[in-house]
């Protein structure tokens, strides 16, 4: 599958950057995503990014930052997706949704120079447990398995999750025994439905299976606690699989110290250049 390209919706420092590219629809929803796209047809790796919002608000532009850097410095395509919000759908849509994304990248890779075998996935807080998700469940046909397109896999070669919540029912006891935005995604409560709370957590989904992954947190975080990290990193060492813990002091959820929130897009750019054996430009 290879996709006629739009022109560009503009250039900057040499990067063609597609804001909002409808990649499907389904009734009055269309998933769209920006893609910064660096000079060349070298095959070279991609990385899909998903925004927070607690499932309920976010767009793809929240990674613009960190997409232009990596395309300009590091030859990365960088796709960020969009996915249904609360107010369309509940759980897994939003899996399923952002699964399609990386089956769209690998099915149009093509189109964008990717190497289909080097693909990453990224997202903060609701996005990042996305990323788990996909990573974890790509072969799963009632989650992040589920609506192929061609046949292609959704499976990733890296997972960065910042500040996501990976476990919701350590987050309901965490809590004081509330939930977080989790329960707007579910339809209920922890007490109402433990099982679901169960399966819907990213973390009982992990295996040997799971790719290399980087688990970024912040200790003053006040929605995701520093634990769900720990959780996390715990569970791939278990498995015997790699992964790599940044705890810093000065990032919250939102607000972070500027050095701390620096140094913290270094340690995923770091850990991206090791994983997918990135080339600086």
């Amino acid at each position: 599958m290879d996709i006629p390209l739009p022109p560009p919706s503009e250039h900057l420092d040499g990067i063609a950057i597609w804001n909002g590219l409808p990649i499907r629809r389904i009734g009055a929803w269309t998933q769209t995503v920006d893609v910064y796209a660096p000079p060349g047809r070298r095959a070279r790796p991609a990385l899909l990014c998903l925004h927070g919002g607690g499932w309920r608000n976010g767009t793809p532009a929240g990674y613009r930052d960190l997409a232009l850097r990596l395309a300009a410095n590091y030859d990365v395509v960088v796709v960020s997706a969009s996915y249904r919000l609360i107010d369309r759908a509940r759980f897994p849509t939003q899996i399923q949704d952002a699964a399609n994304a990386v089956r769209w990248v690998r099915a149009n890779a093509a189109s964008w120079a990717i190497d289909g075998k080097r693909i990453a996935v990224c997202g903060s807080s609701a996005g990042g447990y996305l990323s788990a998700m996909i990573a974890l469940t790509h072969a799963d046909p009632a989650l992040a398995g589920g609506d192929p397109i061609n046949g292609h896999s959704a499976a990733v070669q890296a997972l960065v999750v910042q500040w996501g919540p990976l476990d919701f029912i350590a987050r309901w006891y965490g809590n004081g025994g509330r939930a977080g935005a989790e329960e707007g995604m579910l339809g209920t409560d922890f007490l109402h439905d433990p099982t679901l709370y169960h399966h819907a957590s990213a973390l009982a989904h992990a295996g040997p299976h799971a790719p290399p992954a980087l688990f970024v947190q912040g200790r003053l975080d006040p929605v995701v606690h520093q634990q769900q990290a720990e959780l996390a990193h715990a569970a791939w060492q278990r498995h015997g699989r790699p992964s790599e813990l940044f705890l810093r002091d000065r990032i919250g959820h939102v607000e972070a110290d500027p050095v701390d929130q620096a140094a913290a897009q270094d340690a995923v750019v770091a850990f991206l250049a090791k994983t997918l054996r990135l080339r600086q430009r």
